[in-house]
């Protein structure tokens, strides 16, 4: 996690008089004022670009609104709490989706995790990483990952031809594909 993204979840208000905040080795996040140098806090988690990160005033403000969700959210980091999004199947089935709200944000040891309960299921909260969401996917979307499942089992049909288009053309006629005509 980014220490923007730390100090998003961690910080409620910026530091009077503090231009940038850093975050050394040892995970002490320091307030600079220009001249002056301070503490602001210990944080039980070293961020990922600890090494690198100048986080500006901005640039929390920016990420806080993330976290509060007064931003769309893209798919990256985690969800914006109240976000209706999707979160990936449990361990019988990795492969389906299915619609979730975010409820909240929490820390869980040294990661950040989003609670959240599904959609047709408000009787169990729960919480997962930022890779098991996604955002809600479009009709548009839906209709173009329909149409690339469509050809992917066309060419699994004329696959094993090695014969011309008028061969293929039957092969999947005879699996079934049709042209539907609109009313």
């Amino acid at each position: 996690m980014k220490l923007v993204e730390i100090l998003a979840h961690e910080m409620d208000k910026w530091p009077s008089r503090v231009v940038a905040i850093t975050q050394d080795g040892v995970g002490f996040v320091t307030g600079s004022s220009g001249l002056i140098e301070k503490t602001i806090m210990t944080s039980g988690v070293l961020s990922d670009d600890w090494s690198t990160a100048i986080v500006t005033r901005e640039m929390w403000e920016a990420e806080r609104e993330k976290v509060e969700g007064k931003v769309e959210w893209n798919g990256e980091g985690l969800p914006p709490v109240h976000t209706v999004c999707e979160h990936q199947g449990d361990d019988d089935d990795c492969n389906s989706w299915f619609p979730v709200l975010i409820l909240a944000h929490a820390k869980i040891g040294d990661r950040y995790v989003a609670v959240f309960q599904r959609v047709d299921d408000d009787m169990h909260i729960t919480f997962s990483d930022a890779v098991f969401f996604r955002p809600i996917c479009t009709p548009e979307q839906i209709a173009a990952q329909e149409r690339e499942e469509a050809v992917q089992q066309m060419l699994s049909v004329a696959e094993d031809m090695e014969a011309g288009l008028y061969m293929i053309c039957e092969a999947l006629y005879d699996a079934g594909y049709r042209k539907q005509e609109k009313d």
